[in-house]
């Protein structure tokens, strides 16, 4: 350097950053060989004489958690020992040959990967689907929610790949640096084993790596995340033959990356303790307590507790290591202290993981004002939720397009969770940091108004502007926001409580839960005014929920409240829904006269308002209240106008009731091949609607019973009869008479099943149903699990990875770990072929039953 390179302030400005840089990377560096050092029991004495200070002054240094500065003994100048470990801190430059090969007795060096000191449990499909992706990939990202397990991950995937002779691997710990300058350094030190350096970084790693075939683990990345993405974008391009593995809430967004969720683990399964959660608790707790056992009682508990925790490792094993103390069924009710139960009793465990609490606020820190803000209000939200509701919940502040961009921000951090199709959740543990942190902001009053308003403007859509069939479809996804939404107005008084009550009590109607919407409208009568129209909802509720039940003497009084309220009012859409449970009520008491008059007149209430699909509901229910009256053709006529009505696509749940509507027409008219399309159609539409679903089933035993197949319609009424008498839902009087008539004719007609009793539950039922062989004979032979069953059969007919893990509530990664597995298994090459397998094992017809017409199978790619 030139006299006046040295006299210029830039570049000696320039000299001092570095060298500042370089001393907080050293202090950091010395900080964590102190750490380690204390890990394997070497005493700080000989710690602080090791490093020629004093003791004290080396234990608050090291208590501060901010680095330790020390100068070695003068006869170690490139380096000094700590216990069995060897720290070089001395400075080199690049091409230096100064540092010694490592020996044997030398066991670890800055860089190495640490060692895991406890048994991994479960993942077994990430760690194959890693295995892979490195095949074809130079950088891969593990991301996901704090907590989740990503360091862990890495270092069983290392453990399982690497062998003697294999290319170096090189650990880099980026949690302690407080500055994304020091990224490069850190990389820097771990190629070299510990020496620092203040050159460009990839200078220094190419000229070490050379043409090998090296990993660099980058481990916590989330907080200087742009210096990982600067550092490794040059890497990738300097040395060609460089691999990276990264962890991250959140991806680097470079070129080349692919980004690998990591998620919860499962917290089912069959039996209940073969659940990685689970096994991963009972794992934990036996460190802290050796006698601790699974019986059937603790596994049920143990489970419920690992699902609260939301399947996160980290909380699981804090729960876990608390066992002797807080065992599980103490420590279930008092997880909505969780932030404060879940402490690390470890002395040496990393800061970062001493709590939940901890590791949750590191993730919160790292995010921008705006961010805090949307996240601190989704904290309300108890379920999956759309961009529409969190817009909602910032009213005022964001319109849908606006908050769309924060949220796939938040998704990208691992603070939401991707719940598709197109919407999102917050984990429990994260939610419960969330309220700690909307409470503390002031915020919870203005967030709380915001859900109520969201929620009317719902219930009131569903209620009173929409038909209620078709917006329960969409309810039902914010069924749980909604329940929210009815807690906090109750506990407020708020006006808007009827109304969002009645909104949550139909959805419950509509699910199969009559019980809890009788609960709820019962509760939320007693605090109603005589004459309101929060009343009138209310009682037109309890009167479908007391159907579904099959208290036709109740529904007829709480309808005719509904509707002599709703008169008085003068208020006609409330109206028209009291005399729909008004006339479902007269049906199911035999009075089918008066059915029709109600129904009737509800189609003449709606025609003037020219709404289609309120008025193609109406004109539904009068067609099915015609059939018990025995207006076949009245029936045909009143169902085919509010089919052309309905769109499949805009009105799917509408669509699929009037198809069942259709399908008892052509039943009551013989056209049995007929009804069987129509059931099987409205089946196999995705609805929420437990009532349709059940008289779908039970109409296509009856077209089975009526065609022959003895043994197929006898399966399929036994299921449908084991579900209703479950969930207590009732079916209309005529149509259980007419079920039972058949089921008795062929009982006493048949001869011995070949095949015995098959208990089917309702998802079972509805795939047997759709196909004609049950779950159970996929597999016979080949090996296949359960799971890997049911993947097979949504395979075979045609739906995508996207659909089968929409309909099987798992990720799509997931369904393609399955498909894989099952081409291993079957020894199969593609899936066209696994379709075809599957087809090949169930037969379009059982021996001796005719076939039902309209039911196929398909294969697709």
């Amino acid at each position: 350097m030139s006299s006046e390179d040295a006299e210029d302030p830039t570049v000696a400005s320039g000299r001092a950053v570095a060298l500042a840089a370089l001393q907080r990377a050293s202090a950091r560096a010395l900080y964590g060989e102190v750490g380690r050092a204390r890990e394997r029991g070497v005493p700080w004495r000989d710690l602080a004489a090791t490093l020629d200070m004093p003791a004290m002054t080396l234990h608050r240094q090291f208590s501060s958690g901010r680095g330790v500065v020390a100068v070695g003994p003068k006869d170690a100048a490139d380096g000094f020992e700590l216990g069995n470990h060897r720290a070089v801190l001395g400075r080199s430059p690049v091409n230096s040959s100064a540092t010694r090969p490592r020996t044997a007795t030398e066991l670890w060096m800055d860089g190495d990967p640490p060692s895991a000191f406890d048994r991994f449990v479960g993942r077994e499909s990430e760690l194959a689907d890693l295995r892979s992706l490195f095949s074809s990939s130079r950088l891969v990202t593990l991301t996901g929610p704090p907590g989740v397990g990503k360091t862990r991950l890495a270092l069983e995937h290392l453990s399982r790949v690497r062998a003697p002779g294999d290319a170096p691997v090189r650990w880099v710990d980026l949690a302690p640096l407080p500055d994304v300058a020091l990224v490069g350094p850190a990389v820097a030190a771990a190629v070299h084993a510990g020496l620092l350096f203040t050159g460009p970084v990839d200078s220094v790693v190419a000229e070490r790596c050379g043409e090998q075939a090296v990993l660099i683990v980058l481990d916590n990345c989330e907080h200087v995340v742009d210096g990982c993405a600067d550092v490794v974008e040059r890497l990738l391009v300097r040395c060609p033959q460089l691999r990276i593995l990264a962890t991250s809430r959140e991806p680097l967004r470079v070129r080349g990356e692919v980004s690998f969720p990591v998620p919860p683990l499962p917290v089912t399964a069959d039996p209940p303790d073969r659940a990685a959660a689970v096994r991963l608790f009972a794992d934990r707790a036996r460190t802290a307590d050796p006698a601790f056992a699974l019986t059937e009682e603790m596994t049920a508990t143990v489970a419920e507790v690992c699902a609260r925790l939301d399947g996160l490792p980290l909380a699981i094993e804090l729960a876990a290591r608390q066992a002797t103390v807080l065992p599980p069924d103490r420590l279930l009710p008092e997880l909505a202290r969780r932030l404060d139960l879940l402490v690390s009793r470890l002395r040496c465990a990393p800061d970062r993981h001493r709590s939940l609490r901890r590791t949750i606020h590191r993730s919160y820190d790292l995010l921008d004002p705006e961010e805090q803000r949307v996240f601190r209000a989704l904290s309300v939200s108890l379920g999956s939720f759309d961009a529409d509701f969190a817009a909602a919940l910032c009213r005022g502040e964001r319109p849908t397009a606006a908050v769309w961009p924060v949220l796939s921000s938040l998704a990208a951090k691992s603070l939401l969770m991707p719940d598709p199709p197109g919407r999102f959740r917050v984990l429990e543990s994260l939610r419960v940091f969330g309220m700690e942190k909307l409470h503390a902001a002031g915020e919870q009053a203005v967030v709380h108004e915001h859900l109520l308003a969201w929620a009317a403007e719902l219930a009131e859509g569903m209620l009173m502007g929409t038909d209620n069939r078709e917006a329960i479809g969409s309810v039902d996804a914010e069924r749980h926001n909604l329940h929210h939404a009815v807690r906090i107005a109750e506990k407020s008084r708020d006006r808007r409580l009827p109304l969002v009550g009645a909104a949550l009590a139909l959805c419950w109607v509509r699910r199969g839960d009559h019980q809890l919407a009788q609960h709820l409208t019962k509760r939320l009568l007693g605090t109603q005014a005589r004459s309101s129209p929060g009343r009138a909802h209310l009682e037109s509720v309890r009167a479908f929920a007391s159907c579904m039940r099959g208290d036709t003497t109740e529904a007829f009084r709480a309808a005719r409240s509904a509707l002599d309220l709703a008169q008085t009012l003068s208020h006609p859409e409330l109206t028209a829904r009291a005399l729909a449970a008004l006339s479902r009520a007269h049906s199911g008491l035999g009075e089918h006269g008066r059915a029709l008059a109600a129904g009737h007149r509800q189609v003449a209430m709606l025609r003037p308002t020219r709404r289609a699909l309120p008025l193609a509901t109406a004109l539904n229910d009068l067609a099915w209240v015609s059939l018990p009256a025995g207006l076949t053709d009245q029936a045909r006529h009143h169902v085919e106008e509010a089919l052309v009505l309905l769109d499949p696509d805009s009105a799917p749940e509408a669509f699929g009731t009037a198809l069942h509507t259709a399908g008892s027409v052509a039943l009551a008219a013989g056209h049995f091949d007929q009804a069987a399309v129509h059931f099987s159609t409205s089946l196999s539409r995705a609805t929420a609607d437990t009532d349709t679903t059940l008289y779908n089933l039970e109409g296509l035993a009856v077209t089975a019973l009526a065609t022959g197949a003895v043994e197929r319609g006898l399966r399929l009424a036994a299921a449908a009869a084991r579900v209703r008498k479950q969930t207590r839902v009732a079916s209309t009087p005529w149509w259980a008479r007419m079920l039972s008539d058949f089921v008795d004719r062929a009982r006493a007609s048949r001869q011995p099943s070949r095949t015995g009793a098959t208990d089917l539950n309702l998802e079972e039922a509805i795939r047997y149903a759709l196909r004609c062989e049950p779950a159970e004979a996929l597999g016979t032979g080949a090996g296949l699990t359960r799971r890997e069953s049911d993947v097979a059969e949504l395979v075979a007919q045609g739906l995508t990875d996207h659909q089968i893990a929409a309909r099987l509530h798992i990720s799509t990664r997931s369904v393609s770990n399955y498909i894989t597995r099952i081409r291993t298994k079957l020894d199969l090459p593609t899936r066209i072929h696994v379709a075809t397998w599957v087809v090949s094992r169930m037969p379009a017809r059982r021996e001796g039953a005719a076939p039902v017409s309209g039911v196929t199978l398909r294969a697709s790619r």
